[in-house]
């Protein structure tokens, strides 16, 4: 049987902890980054309990629902232990070598999804803008190309997965930053392992969404329309990052 040792079990982490009033929209996804951010400054510390889902609730002036889902998203992340009848814990992390920084692969396994989300945010939209400015005749090609297949999951969103990276990597190569390119792959990867992709494959509207917007995107490369074509890539991203938030409040508390 697995057992877990706490520093601080019978003490709540309320007195230090710091927060601030989160407003309505995105809220668990807002309570996640400040609990996150109290990680990062020690204010929370591994083995502290946090207080309960409705001392929560009025700490950071939501309602319990977005408690509880940004405490399930926690602990599918790895930050937070649940234990029944006892409370929630944060969990300890094995200290990486000194001096030795991690493969890239194991640091991107191990970031938490939404700095990953961000982290991809960042890439594509720079990725975009460089293709609007540098694509040429063959790498348009290959877009288009991408961009057909992507059409034809309309009729079988099961394959959208596959053809959506392979569109972002296509725009990779329409940079012409390949290294880039192999970013964004092991990122996209590393969110589709983690997260199950029953949550996209499911909604034939996010998936059309998603399939719209790239072919806004292509539209815009294609003008050399580089400010554009960062909106629509936004407005693309924008679909994973509501369906990851709807799948992790979707999970039960213990999943991993």
């Amino acid at each position: 049987m697995e057992t877990h040792n706490y520093t601080r079990t019978g003490k709540e982490r309320s007195n230090q902890m710091k927060v601030e009033q989160i407003k309505a929209d995105s809220a668990s996804e807002r309570v996640v980054k400040q609990i996150l951010s109290n990680l990062e400054t020690g204010e929370l510390k591994p083995g502290d309990r946090l207080p309960t889902q409705e001392k929560l609730g009025i700490m950071f002036g939501v309602g319990r629902s977005s408690i509880r889902e940004a405490t399930n998203a926690l602990a599918i992340m790895g930050y937070l232990e649940i234990i029944q009848g006892r409370g929630s814990f944060i969990k300890s992390k094995e200290p990486a070598p000194k001096n030795t920084p991690p493969p890239l692969d194991r640091l991107v396994e191990n970031a938490n999804l939404f700095n990953l989300i961000e982290i991809r945010e960042v890439l594509e939209c720079y990725v975009v803008q460089k293709a609007a400015e540098r694509a040429d005749d063959e790498h348009l090609s290959q877009l288009k190309h991408t961009v057909d297949n992507l059409e034809e999951c309309r009729k079988d969103v099961g394959k959208f997965i596959t053809n959506d990276l392979a569109f972002h990597l296509a725009l990779a190569l329409a940079a012409k930053n390949r290294e880039i390119g192999e970013l964004v792959e092991l990122i996209h990867v590393t969110i589709n392992n983690r997260i199950s992709v029953a949550f996209t494959t499911s909604r034939q509207d996010k998936v059309i969404k998603a399939i719209e917007t790239a072919r806004k995107i292509y539209e815009h490369v294609i003008a050399g329309e580089k400010n554009q074509a960062v909106r629509c890539m936004k407005n693309h991203l924008d679909t994973t990052k509501q369906a990851l938030m709807n799948e992790l409040q979707s999970r039960p508390a213990h999943t991993k």
